[in-house]
């Protein structure tokens, strides 16, 4: 529903600019795309693995986007690759397996919730990279279908397999409300304006913010404890993601 109510406030957006929106089937196809990838699977996987994960576990698996990124821009579409470079890659591993190490001996559901993240992160990876190859430059419009898409896929999904019971509390508006206009327009839009501006791989190196941002906010909201695995997976993370990102050659590509 948050999908819907993103695209409604972007088509009202849309129509009072008084803007023709150039539309080309071309374009259509990966935007779709990207909305697949970004609302329908990663936000999908997210949600379904919180129910067996904590909050920050979750935002430091997702902290791995710039990696993955790379990663794909090494393996498919043959980029250079420094030796600075790989060892950022080589502390990415060490991390992803640290994540791995010291939740294996946990839960099955807790594990499966890990790998639910992980598949969700290499699809907001694939949407990333899908940005550059998205002609149109109406960022409202390529939004809105997004969120249209997002909408579409999920709602038949919810209703074969989830029970529609909500409880209009103050908690669910203000949650419902912060995820519409935060993550569902105000993020979405900025950060479609950097991976337009600055390529993919330098826009998701934002993410590095992820892990720390996201322990402290979970600490401070849903009271989840910060333990001393979670800082060393955290630092792990980052050291790959600041040699990757900020190593000079790798900033000069235009992606």
């Amino acid at each position: 529903l948050r999908f819907f109510f993103s695209f409604l406030i972007f088509i009202k957006i849309i129509f009072f600019q008084f803007k023709k929106i150039s539309f080309n089937y071309k374009s259509l196809f990966p935007i779709v795309l990207f909305g697949l990838f970004q609302n329908s699977i990663y936000l999908s996987l997210n949600f379904i693995s919180l129910k067996w994960i904590n909050a920050g576990l979750v935002v430091t698996i997702n902290s791995l986007v710039p990696l993955v990124v790379f990663g794909i821009l090494f393996f498919i579409f043959k980029e250079k690759i420094s030796k600075i470079s790989t060892l950022g890659l080589v502390f990415g591993c060490l991390g992803i397996l640290l994540i791995f190490f010291i939740n294996i001996e946990k839960n099955k559901l807790q594990f499966l919730g890990i790998i639910l993240c992980f598949c969700a992160t290499v699809s907001i990876s694939l949407a990333t990279v899908l940005i550059k190859r998205i002609n149109n430059e109406n960022l409202l419009y390529i939004i809105s279908i997004q969120m249209l898409t997002g909408f579409v896929t999920i709602l038949p999904l919810s209703f074969l397999f989830e029970n529609w019971s909500i409880d209009f509390n103050n908690n669910f508006k203000f949650s419902f409300l912060y995820l519409v206009l935060g993550p569902g327009i105000l993020a979405n839009y900025i950060f479609l304006k950097l991976s337009k501006k600055i390529g993919p791989a330098k826009a998701s190196s934002l993410h590095f913010l992820n892990p720390i941002l996201g322990l402290i906010s979970a600490n401070i909201i849903l009271s989840e404890n910060i333990l001393y695995s979670n800082m060393i997976i955290v630092l792990t993370i980052s050291l790959a993601i600041i040699f990757i990102n900020f190593e000079k050659n790798f900033k000069n590509q235009d992606y």
